[in-house]
């Protein structure tokens, strides 16, 4: 089945873009890093980092108006088996040279789009935040990520044209009608 993802060449007011987190050291501090402004879907979210439990946190609100958060850890990721591709994501590198030692090289993707993805839509905007996880061995490490982003850019046209597309034209007319 055709989802609304799918429509989106056929649609009007939106764009891809593309938010880099540069390569920033995290403690167990919460650290700002980044915000994504307009409303839209997190196509693909690549993390990559120095230890298991750097973290990197979405915090969104969702169509409730609810916050929402997200953390992104290899750790759990990893330890849950999540090192095959699968609907919300995986862990694509996992290098852990002593195990004692929460230090190493690690990768992970989130909210991956196409056939079996499953993107993240937000309401407003995403707050980017990192940190180091109190399991870790270290005092700090870096963090780095990539956003994927598909972003409604002018949400009336874009209102517009999915109503058009999906046959209800103006509503304005439709209302009318109904009185």
């Amino acid at each position: 089945m055709t989802g609304l993802l799918s429509l989106l060449p056929l649609l009007e007011g939106w764009d891809y873009h593309n938010y880099p987190v540069p390569i920033t050291s995290v403690t167990s501090t919460i650290k700002f890093l980044k915000r994504i402004e307009k409303r839209g879907w997190i196509m693909n979210l690549a993390v990559l980092t120095t230890d298991a439990y750097a973290t990197l946190r979405l915090r969104f609100r969702g169509a409730g108006g609810l916050w929402q958060i997200a953390n992104i850890v290899a750790e759990p990721a990893f330890t849950l088996g999540g090192i095959q591709q699968d609907p919300s994501g995986w862990v694509s590198l996992y290098n852990r040279p002593a195990p004692p030692s929460t230090a190493g090289i690690y990768s992970i993707i989130a909210f991956t789009g196409g056939y079996q993805g499953s993107p993240l839509s937000y309401f407003e905007e995403i707050i980017v935040e990192g940190f180091l996880g109190a399991s870790s061995s270290q005092s700090s490490a870096t963090i780095s990520a990539s956003a994927s982003v598909i972003e409604l850019l002018d949400e009336p046209a874009f209102k517009r044209s999915l109503r058009e597309f999906l046959g209800f034209g103006d509503l304005s007319e439709i209302m009318r009608g109904l009185k």
